[in-house]
């Protein structure tokens, strides 16, 4: 290897390393009872939320979240804590409401 690749190499794994950080600190799904932030930026509240299909993307499974206004979310399974997610959307989510619908079929 020549010396001169050594700063590009450092300089990908830079922003390699930024890019991680990054999507580790963005990338939540904050359930509340007046319904779930995604990425710490959109909002929705529970009575949004029309219909809830569990899809694989790259292998990644993912619920899509049809809402009355916006455009539908991917809303990540892949979470760290996917039972504390489950648990808060049983505790939050109304008797009515898809995304409860759909961890209510999850739970039994």
């Amino acid at each position: 290897m020549a010396w001169g690749s050594v700063p590009a190499i450092l300089a990908v794994l830079i922003i390699l390393t930024i890019v991680a950080l990054l999507t580790y600190f963005v990338s939540t799904v904050a359930v509340g009872p007046y319904g779930i932030v995604l990425y710490r930026v959109n909002r929705a509240k529970w009575s949004d939320f029309t219909t809830v299909n569990q899809r694989s993307f790259l292998g990644l499974p993912y619920l899509i979240v049809h809402r009355t206004e916006g455009h539908r979310w991917w809303i990540p399974l892949y979470l760290a804590k996917l039972d504390e997610f489950h648990m808060a959307v049983l505790a939050n989510a109304p008797d009515a409401n898809p995304l409860r619908e759909y961890v209510d079929s999850r739970s039994q």
